[in-house]
């Protein structure tokens, strides 16, 4: 799939944005988005910030691609006799830069509307201070998750410190113009501005004037609680063990592991939380997740497991992980239907296509669990991170036994860490970049392919790991370096 806009050109997508929200801004004749959007009064903010969250369902961001394509390109997931060549591409890692699945223009696409509301929002503060805290602070904090997203993809590595002057993404802080060409920032300077927008983010959360959500069982926004857990998961990839200690510890505290049955609601009923901490939402008006139809697709909603059919499904491999009493395996994974010639299909995001719709979970307390786990395993502290990983298995697995089965110690328990991340997070975009962050390649076995293929493995080393600047970006913008085994 070739994408279409270039940073140069992501004014278009704003443009469609503003104009389909005519109710609250006011369109002069002129190409320069910059100049103008008229904003009315600080709750024309609040629709403006709808906007940017739109774009979370759409097909290159959560919608689907960001989220499904970790798996597709590692071991998570197979190809089965009813693929229609969605991915294969990817999966079989043959991306080039005229093959990006638009994730890039997705992802700039809703910085350009965050940045709207950030670099517009200033001169209504006086009009009512808490509400322009409210919002301020989530238009920052969807910043600084898009700015990290695009680095686990497009970034060249994760160090922290990396300052190689085209190494990290294009950081945009304005609203971009048609004529703006910027720079790919350093990977250093890219995560500078994501802590700049968190802690920024932070302290507005502070002073607000009401809770960003209204229920605590339809957590979709991104309230204080959401960017600590984001704030761990950046500072997990940045190595700052202490600072993701501290933050996934005050998500824990918030929402604690369920029980098994409390378990299965939460991904049954979208209005019980449970360990969800923000969630994108699907409904019978927003329509279902959109990778379900690659996952599973049902031919009858009164038994959506009987007919059908899966373009990818879990692979054997990581089928073999779970203990038959775990919780994940009887909960997210269903035997196919007898005349298919693969063996198991998804039901982790349910949907029949009528009125069940699960909402895709963006941060929930397991990953907490295993941040501090792996957290507190970089510290040199192994008793708390035997202590939060077991927690995690005994909530996942009645027979767990942690004095039995939960004494592993240094590199065996990283090992079972990475395991049981690898078993909690599937579909939830995470196994790729973790198998990037530990430096390891994908080992996939042969038994997971339904037709002969020589892509079993990939060496860590590849700079295939990274995925490329989009052609038509390099083309439009000539300040945009490629990256490294792609020119």
């Amino acid at each position: 799939m070739k994408i279409i806009n270039s940073l140069k050109y992501l004014v278009i997508s704003l443009l469609v944005f503003s104009t389909s929200c005519q109710d609250f801004t006011e369109i002069e004749p002129r190409g320069v988005i910059a100049a103008n959007l008229a904003f009315r009064n600080i709750e024309d903010f609040n629709q403006a910030l709808a906007g940017a969250y739109d774009v979370l369902q759409l097909g290159g961001y959560y919608g689907s691609t960001y989220s499904i394509m970790p798996d597709i390109i590692s071991d998570n997931l197979k190809v089965t006799s009813e693929q229609r060549g969605f991915f294969l591409f990817q999966r079989d890692w043959g991306y080039s830069p005229s093959d990006d699945p638009g994730m890039w223009a997705t992802l700039y696409a809703m910085l350009n509307r965050v940045n709207t509301v950030i670099t517009r929002i200033e001169p209504f503060k006086a009009e009512d201070e808490q509400k322009h805290n409210r919002i301020l602070a989530q238009a920052l904090s969807l910043r600084a998750m898009v700015h990290f997203d695009l680095l686990r993809y497009y970034g060249i590595s994760y160090d922290r410190n990396n300052a190689d002057a085209q190494g990290g993404v294009v950081v945009v802080t304005e609203v971009l113009s048609p004529t703006a060409l910027p720079s790919r920032s350093t990977v250093s300077q890219t995560y500078d501005q994501i802590y700049d927008d968190l802690r920024a983010a932070e302290l507005l959360y502070a002073d607000i004037d009401a809770p960003v959500n209204v229920s605590a069982g339809e957590r979709h926004y991104m309230d204080l609680l959401a960017m600590k857990a984001l704030r761990a998961r950046v500072s997990l990839y940045a190595g700052l063990w202490d600072d993701a200690i501290d933050y996934a510890l005050d998500v824990v505290a918030e929402v604690p592991l369920v029980n098994t049955t409390n378990f299965v609601t939460m991904w049954r009923d979208d209005t019980f939380a449970g360990e969800n901490i923000l969630s994108v939402h699907y409904s019978n008006v927003e329509g279902g997740f959109g990778a379900t139809n690659l996952l599973w697709s049902p031919s009858n909603a009164a038994t959506p497991f009987v007919g059908g059919a899966s373009q990818f499904t879990y692979s054997d491999n990581l089928v073999g992980t779970y203990a038959a009493d775990d919780i994940r395996f009887t909960t997210w994974i269903v035997n196919a239907p007898v005349d298919k010639n693969y063996d198991f299909i998804q039901s982790k995001y349910p949907d029949n296509g009528v009125n069940i719709f699960s909402d895709f979970k963006i941060f929930r307390t397991g990953e907490m669990y295993l941040i501090l786990a792996e957290a507190y395993f970089n510290n040199n502290d192994e008793t708390n991170a035997r202590r939060y990983l077991n927690d995690l298995r005994a909530a996942r697995q009645p027979s767990f036994d942690a004095a039995a089965d939960g004494n592993q110690t240094g590199n065996l328990l990283a090992l079972v860490i990475e395991i049981e991340r690898r078993k909690e997070l599937v579909i939830e975009g995470h196994r790729w970049f973790d198998l990037r962050r530990l430096n390891k390649g994908v080992v996939r076995d042969p038994a997971d392919f339904i037709s002969p293929t020589s892509q079993f493995t990939l060496d860590s080393s590849s700079p295939k790991f990274v995925f490329p600047i989009p052609q038509s970006e390099t083309f439009a913008n000539p300040n945009i370096q490629q990256n490294q085994g792609y020119n």
